[in-house]
């Protein structure tokens, strides 16, 4: 508040003082005026003492004897005007030299529920404890009425508690406990001593935000989205009518933030701001008007520290911006970024090098690493962590993080290094279990880090179920990982078993992986069977705890009941298992084609062997053809490069020399089968003889068919390397030359399986199998040929035996999403 008096009431305090001395000519009189005006003036500059908390004059509400208590409305509070005879008769009345209290010390205490706050005063002071509601934040006030503090900040962080402060008001003192939250509180003193208690599971939720006044079904709108450089920072606003709920995701790699907002539509006519500002190089929204969700992508130019807060119906959103002088902040070391890497017989330290210029860290290498044999190593997308681990480990190297440097040795060497470090202590409590039983675990986990060295002692001090752990800040770190893993707290939502452990059911949502089963596909049903025998393995079975899964086959959902513990190991299977598979095209061809054509297809007829399975080697050397085995025997082969075989067929087509039979397609997903089929007809002649008792026999003569089937059954895989694994399986059925005139033929069936690699796009050939097509021709002199008897002698017939091979085409491709 301003000290300065009101140029309305100094005026007044003059006109007084003039007409007083008009009216009285006595000096005496002048002087004993002016001395009441001067103190009139320095009470009224009392009443407006600055508050300490800056802070609004607000009407302040006793809440000390509540354990919940409401926002403090922020009204102004109603002063009334003080009479100067009155505050000179009140100021009269103070006693100078009346004794004070003081505030000796403030200790605060974390305790296991809740957080005491104990003021220790040198004398029993009267107290007042006010809650003050936000802006800038939620607060108690406890007012020590004559009483004495000195200007003080406590950090706390703890119970939902920011820090505590004091500062001395005229004769009373202040204590100001800053809340992150509306919390739950109360009071009470005990002589000497006023205890504030703030209870740790208190959080209230604020005004508007409780379900009645904002059920999950409003749905806000989205008004304005708006962007500022403010030098430092660049704040992006995002105005909306109403408190809006929201997610907030980040893409390390895109640079990209995305604000999830749900139950929401836009009215923002924009839509998008594609210029840059500050640090923030384009923002866009994207609205789905059936599930009302909004998102607001805001892509950065630099992936630099943000900070997402909500301000009633704003949400702030402050992005750092690139130093002036051009230098980027190091980021985080990031352990899981995925590389490639290919090097033949390179030395660790240039693999090291070359690691570091790719992922922007440093490498601190110790002398043995100079000493290491070559690397040779080829990795596709693997994370950092892994690709460390494969070279390091098989030449008894390790690597630990310190400040975002990766150091590489011997464990000798970088156990030696840590020991000149300096160490910390920590006491943890645990929270499901005993001490001892928590120690035994992380003895276990310790023993298989061989650069972990860290010292771990149950405590059982006074009753105190802790441990103590003493090591250095990296270690400490991961040990504490490791805890967390092990030691879950428990939280709304669970229940006990009959032994007490902790259960909770999740439902996972399966995304890649189908749970219903079709009839008579044995391998989906064989994959569904794995899955489930995988995740009841994993599910808890003993100590009076017994884990439950069943599947919901409309939704691919599994719905599992366990401890927190199992429910994660569970997650981290299925998000191994539960990804995208690659889908495969296949595409076949079959042709008849004469078999003195074959030989210029230009196909290379070279199959090996692996594992005791034939398969197609990809890359062979173009030799000379082999002959043709006998009828029904299978051959296998590769297509010369460059060589164009669609336009070679149906050149041989127009030569009535090849004869395209089926050419179907399709699609399947890795490790399904894929069947093709097609049928040729061959009609017969049968003919019957029909006895009559009063005639001749009466010979008829049928036609009849019967149908050839080529089939053709495959199973894709698809490696790292994008290699496609199939398993064949191919059935033909064919006629066999026979004497007979009449009635059915005679057909054999031939099948085959094989085991074949490809690369992607490249055509695999299956053939082999023979037959005789025999063409009957007649030759004849025209006019004379056709008459009678006598025709015969101008006309000859000739008979010629053609073989023909049956030649599949089959050409594998990876359909790219």
């Amino acid at each position: 508040m301003d000290r300065i008096l009101s140029p309305k009431k100094l005026l007044r305090a003059h006109n007084k003082i003039g007409g007083i001395m008009k009216t009285k000519k006595s000096g005496l009189t002048v002087i004993v005026l002016t001395v009441i005006a001067f103190v009139f003036i320095t009470l009224l500059m009392a009443q407006n003492e600055d508050d300490f908390i800056s802070i609004s004059p607000i009407e302040k509400k006793d809440t000390g004897t509540l354990m919940e208590s409401e926002a403090v409305k922020a009204e102004p509070v109603k002063k009334e005007e003080t009479k100067p005879s009155q505050t000179g008769q009140k100021q009269a009345t103070v006693d100078s030299s009346e004794k004070m209290a003081s505030v000796e010390k403030i200790v605060p205490l974390d305790l296991k529920d809740k957080l005491e706050i104990r003021i220790v005063t040198s004398d029993v002071v009267k107290y007042k404890a006010t809650e003050l509601a936000p802006p800038p934040n939620n607060r108690i006030l406890v007012q020590l009425f004559k009483c004495k503090v000195d200007y003080k900040n406590i950090d706390v962080n703890k119970a939902g508690v920011n820090k505590i402060r004091s500062a001395p008001h005229n004769s009373t003192a202040w204590i100001v406990v800053d809340l992150n939250s509306k919390q739950r509180w109360k009071i009470r003193n005990e002589g000497k001593v006023i205890i504030a208690e703030i209870l740790k599971t208190s959080e209230i939720k604020e005004e508007g935000a409780t379900s009645k006044q904002a059920p999950p079904s409003m749905i806000y709108r989205i008004l304005d989205v708006a962007a500022k450089n403010l030098g430092k920072q660049t704040r992006v606003v995002i105005t909306t009518d109403g408190p809006v709920k929201y997610r907030v995701k980040k893409d390390m790699e895109n640079k990209l933030l995305n604000i999830n907002i749900i139950s929401a539509i836009s009215s923002w006519k924009e839509g998008a701001i594609n210029r840059e500002i500050g640090n923030v190089e384009s923002i866009n929204l994207k609205e789905d008007k059936h599930t009302k969700t909004i998102d607001i992508n805001i892509k950065f130019l630099e992936n630099l520290p943000y900070v997402v807060v909500r301000d009633q119906n704003q949400i702030l959103i402050d992005i750092d911006n690139i130093l002036q002088t051009g230098k980027i902040p190091k980021k985080k070391l990031d352990l899981y970024q995925r590389l490639s890497l290919n090097v033949q017989d390179a030395s660790l330290s240039g693999i090291l090098r070359l690691l570091s210029t790719q992922t922007g860290f440093e490498f601190s290498i110790s002398p043995s690493v100079t000493n290491a044999p070559p690397v040779t190593i080829r990795v596709e997308d693997q994370p950092l962590y892994q690709i460390l681990r494969d070279i390091l480990i098989p030449r008894s190297l390790y690597y630990e993080i310190q400040n975002n440097i990766i150091k590489i040795g011997s464990v000798t060497e970088l156990k030696s290094a840590k020991a000149l470090r300096p160490k910390i202590t920590k006491f943890y409590y645990p929270k499901t279990m005993l001490a001892d039983n928590l120690k035994k675990l992380l003895d276990v986990q310790i023993s298989k880090e061989p650069l972990l060295d860290i010292s771990v002692t149950v405590d059982n001090t006074g009753g105190a179920n802790r441990i103590m752990l003493v090591g250095t800040q990296e270690d400490m770190d991961q040990v504490l990982d490791m805890i967390a893993n092990v030691d879950y707290s428990k939280d709304a939502g669970d229940y006990e078993g009959s032994e007490g452990g902790i259960l909770k059911t999740k439902i996972f949502k399966l995304k890649n992986i189908r749970l219903q089963e079709e009839a008579g596909n044995a391998i989906e049903s064989q994959q569904i069977a794995e899955l489930k025998q995988t995740i009841e393995a994993l599910l808890t079975s003993e100590g009076g705890v017994k884990g439950t899964m069943t599947f919901d086959r409309r939704t691919s959902s599994l719905i599992i009941t366990d401890t927190p513990a199992v429910l994660k190991r569970i997650q981290k299977v299925l998000d191994t298992l539960d990804v995208k598979v690659p889908q495969v095209t296949i595409e076949a061809k079959l042709y008849e084609v004469s078999i003195g054509a074959t030989n210029d297809l230009g196909i290379n007829w070279k199959a090996v062997g692996q594992d005791s399975e034939p398969y197609i080697e990809g890359d062979v050397n173009v030799g000379a053809v082999p002959a043709i085995g006998s009828v029904g025997q299978f051959v296998l082969g590769t297509l010369q490069s460059g060589f164009k075989i669609d336009a070679y067929l149906k050149a041989l087509e127009r030569k009535n020399k090849a004869s395209l039979l089926s050419a179907p397609k399709v699609t399947v997903q890795t490790n399904m089968p894929a069947t093709i089929k097609t049928s040729r007809q061959v009609y017969y002649e049968e003919s019957s003889i029909i006895t009559q008792p009063s005639g001749p026999p009466v010979v008829t003569t049928d036609f009849k068919s019967v149908e050839l089937p080529i089939s053709l059954n495959v199973i894709c895989k698809v490696d790292n390397q994008d290699t496609i694994n199939m398993v064949v399986h191919v059935e033909v059925q064919s006629l066999i030359q026979t004497n007979r005139t009449s009635g059915p033929p005679d057909i054999t069936k031939q099948s085959a399986d094989t085991y074949v690699k490809a690369k992607n796009n490249e055509t695999i050939v299956i053939g082999g199998l023979l037959t005789d097509k025999v063409t009957e021709t007649e030759n004849k002199v025209p006019l004379l040929g056709d008459i009678p008897l006598l025709g015969n002698l101008f006309k000859a017939t000739s008979k010629q035996n053609e073989k023909t091979e049956l030649i599949v085409f089959l050409t594998p491709s990876i359909v790219e999403e």
